[in-house]
């Protein structure tokens, strides 16, 4: 059921001429691991709920800092961050501590 939700995201982006369908296909076709078809799922569903609103949809977009982002709905930029493989989790959860660290520090001021 979840290739046929997949499959018929990607076919209406396809027929709104979405930009950055064919990289996130590409990228799809490419990387078979879980968190990667997680991830191009989790694109291809908000791109198509944004697009089926009627709002500017672009995948894989620019993001100011360079390098590709993940979806853009209207003026909104989305990064997608999936969990599959569990020293990503890891890693994800080290890098949120450090963040939640930083913060902090910003907030006890000089």
């Amino acid at each position: 059921m979840e290739a046929v939700r997949w499959w018929a995201a990607y076919a209406y982006l396809e027929e709104a001429a979405v930009p950055g369908i064919a990289s996130v296909k590409r990228d799809a076709r490419c990387d078979v691991t879980l968190s990667r078809f997680l991830h191009a799922q989790a694109q291809a569903r908000l791109a198509r709920m944004g697009a089926a609103h009627g709002l500017r949809v672009e995948l894989e977009p620019a993001k100011a800092s360079g390098g590709p982002g993940d979806v853009r709905i209207g003026p909104v930029f989305i990064e997608v961050v999936t969990f599959a493989e569990d020293q990503k989790l890891q890693d994800y959860e080290r890098f949120r501590e450090n963040v939640r660290a930083h913060l902090f520090a910003l907030g006890r001021g000089p």
